[in-house]
């Protein structure tokens, strides 16, 4: 259980615990890899392979196995990311750019096209010098520093070839540790992308584990009659939602 009284610090320590158990299984799948238990030679993960750095986690050190075996198994690995709020390219242009990268990326790439801003290593050192709040980054620099395999994640941008719905670039982390092919690597992923922008076996997986907002509301009732037992109106009081105006949003459709 998680207690917050800021709903974006919450919901960053959300996705961090998220990110943190995306990288135990495929720690796991890595782990049978070694064993011979499992064969395969790119290992793809919905989002970046690193999450920014956080005080109060130890996602970096989940990451820093899961990179240690990674490499021990010569497995690479790929990260779609589909919201790159970066600003990477302030390193090249002297200052810090009005827009994010991918924003800059989608209008001067043209389709089947693509770029590597370089290893992140090389990356957020200097990229932390052109940010007017630049904590997160700050940290990770520090992370880097004691942890210098982190580093060794390459940014690039492709292009799609296929047409997506609003002719943006998708952004990809990539560890090579399986020594692919970079231009076929992007081609198979360019080739691939779906409408939405990303790969097709990203929107399969994101079909998979759906979690609909109404299933929010079943969960609700359930907590707020089992806490009601427990403590009779103090337990509804605590359980009922702080803006009931929005209550129907979650609500779970009438039988």
């Amino acid at each position: 259980m998680i207690f917050s009284d800021r709903e974006i610090g919450f919901e960053n320590l959300v996705s961090r615990r998220s990110k943190e158990m995306e990288l135990e299984v495929a720690i796991s799948l890595l782990k049978m890899k070694k064993k011979d238990e499992a064969c395969f030679e790119l290992l793809a993960l919905d989002g970046r392979i690193l999450p920014p750095p956080h005080p109060y986690f130890t996602v970096h050190h989940v990451a820093k196995k899961f990179i240690e075996l990674a490499k021990e198994t010569r497995t690479t690995v790929v990260g779609i990311v589909k919201r790159a709020h970066t600003r990477y390219l302030s390193t090249l242009a002297g200052k810090e750019t009005p827009v994010n990268d991918k924003v800059i990326m989608s209008w001067i790439l043209n389709p089947g096209e693509y770029v590597s801003l370089g290893k992140l290593l090389n990356i957020i050192p200097s990229y932390v010098r052109y940010l007017a709040e630049n904590k997160e980054e700050e940290r990770y620099v520090k992370t880097l520093k004691k942890h210098p395999e982190l580093g060794e994640v390459e940014v690039l941008f492709y292009k799609p070839k296929t047409p997506t719905l609003y002719r943006q670039a998708t952004k990809v982390e990539l560890l090579n540790y399986g020594k692919l092919d970079t231009d076929a690597l992007i081609s198979y992923l360019s080739s691939s992308t779906s409408p939405n922008g990303v790969p097709f076996f990203i929107d399969q997986v994101d079909e998979y584990v759906r979690f609909e907002a109404k299933a929010l509301g079943i969960v609700q009732q359930i907590i707020e009659a089992e806490l009601a037992k427990l403590r009779g109106v103090e337990g509804f009081i605590f359980s009922g939602y702080t803006n009931p105006q929005k209550a129907y949003l979650f609500r779970p459709p009438e039988a």
